[in-house]
């Protein structure tokens, strides 16, 4: 499982100058895998998902996000600037 696509996390890593070392597939499940054994405020939306978001009364810079909202930088995944 992950948040994002590797061509999602290719695009956002080129728009920002930065080389891939290995396979985008892989790095985006890697990334899934660190993301969901850290700390969030707030809790699952729903007891029974198998990953850490969506989440109910968790924030980002100050602003509550909804409960079926999956924090993304506006490419259609999910990264988080």
């Amino acid at each position: 499982m992950a948040y994002i696509t590797g061509a999602e996390l290719t695009t956002y890593a080129t728009a920002r100058g930065i080389s891939l070392v290995g396979d985008p597939n892989v790095l985006v499940v890697l990334a899934h895998d660190y993301v969901d054994n850290s700390n969030f405020v707030g809790t699952k939306t729903d007891p029974l998902q198998t990953d850490e978001w969506p989440r109910t009364n968790a924030y980002f810079k100050g602003v509550l996000i909804g409960d079926a909202v999956i924090p993304n930088y506006g490419g259609g995944g999910s990264v988080i600037n």
